[in-house]
């Protein structure tokens, strides 16, 4: 039973399981205590007789191919594993997966390739040559581009070879390897990126720097009356009136970082301020409160 549990494997499609003929007789076994020779018994575990050398023999040869077949295996899905799944998923995938399958067929499991598409499976386990998946990605005949991929670079001998070879040996594909497309996303991306330390602690010190590059300067400071209608106009869209622009002129004196800064605070929390800048955000979303074009039926809340 333990060479059968062992040898109980899958190399691609086929199961390897190793027991002898059914109708081979059972082995005969000599009880030493009496000399007496037995033929088509079962023998009990722990028995004597069980303990016969052919017995031995066989669950030792039925181990090693075992072993063998195990191995072959390991080979086929390390193969699998670190050189044909990603030549699939740099090639195949985007077009063959569970959401997009062009010809029927998606690629992301075993189960699912061996299913096939529209004209049937594309990968027959141990034969390459009649395996549609290996036809597709070579040339008809030299100089000519292969049928697939369509929209990116014809694979590379070394790739095809790499396929062929993985199919031949049986197509072995480990369950739990789901193959999935890279993200279309660019991690790459500055956005994406942790912030890089910096010699200025202050957008001003860039401006500023880049200011002096070009033999300019900043503007002065703007006078109170001139700040807050920038600051109105900006932050609600609207202008102060004559009495805040007069309370502001004020405090401004008195304590110019304060008073910016009670400002700004006030704006901000200004529903008005909300108002403004809403809009801008609502048409990133597309809201509107009706479906527009030719039947123009109000949207509800």
């Amino acid at each position: 039973m333990g060479a059968r549990l062992i040898a109980n494997r899958y190399v691609g499609e086929r199961e390897i399981m190793f027991k002898p003929p059914f109708n081979a007789p059972p082995l005969p076994a000599t009880d030493k205590a009496t000399g007496k020779v037995y033929s088509g018994e079962r023998l009990g575990e722990g028995s004597r007789r069980s303990r016969d050398p052919r017995s031995k023999a066989f669950f030792l040869f039925s181990l090693l191919l075992a072993t063998n077949a195990f191995a072959a295996e390991s080979d086929a899905a390390r193969l699998f594993h670190e050189q044909v799944a990603p030549i699939l998923v740099k090639n195949c995938v985007e077009c063959h997966n569970d959401v997009t399958t062009k010809g029927g067929l998606n690629m992301e499991t075993l189960e699912t390739t061996l299913k096939g598409g529209d004209e049937g499976p594309s990968i027959i386990p141990g034969k390459a040559s009649e395996s549609p998946l290996y036809l597709m990605i070579v040339p008809e005949s030299p100089g000519d581009k292969a049928e697939m991929p369509k929209k990116k670079p014809a694979l590379s001998s070394a790739e095809t070879d790499l396929i062929k070879r993985w199919i031949d040996m049986g197509a072995a594909w480990p369950q739990e390897i789901v193959l999935k497309e890279k993200p279309k996303g660019d991690v790459t991306h500055w956005s994406f990126l942790p912030l890089k330390p910096t010699k200025h602690t202050s957008m001003d010190a860039f401006i500023t720097e880049k200011l002096k590059e070009k033999g300019l300067a900043m503007n002065p400071p703007a006078d109170a009356r001139t700040f807050i209608r920038r600051a109105s106009f900006d932050l609600i869209g609207l202008p102060p009136t004559p009495e805040e622009v007069t309370a502001f002129e004020k405090e401004f004196i008195q304590d110019q970082a304060s008073s910016i800064k009670h400002l700004v605070d006030r704006l901000l929390a200004s529903p008005r301020y909300g108002e403004r800048w809403a809009r801008h955000w609502l048409d990133v979303v597309r809201f509107a409160e009706s479906h527009g074009f030719e039947m123009n039926r109000v949207r509800p809340n």
